[in-house]
């Protein structure tokens, strides 16, 4: 991803999707940074964005339908 009006890549991936963590938590998540390989999501209820590396996320995460 390229931002607009100069030559550098963003490492950030905006995602919008929603998945259930290991307790069934419904979690958002809103990117992906590609240079630490961290998925990005928000809890309900929570202020903060969480992050986590890609390979515990994909363990203890699954996508949901919305």
């Amino acid at each position: 991803m390229t931002n607009p009006g100069s030559g550098t890549t963003n490492p950030i991936q905006l995602l919008d999707r929603y998945y259930h963590d290991r307790r069934g938590v419904r979690v958002h998540v809103v990117g992906y940074d590609s240079t630490t390989g961290q998925v990005i999501f928000r809890r309900d209820d929570y202020e903060h964005e969480c992050s986590v590396p890609i390979r515990h996320f994909r363990k203890e995460f699954r996508q949901v339908d919305v």
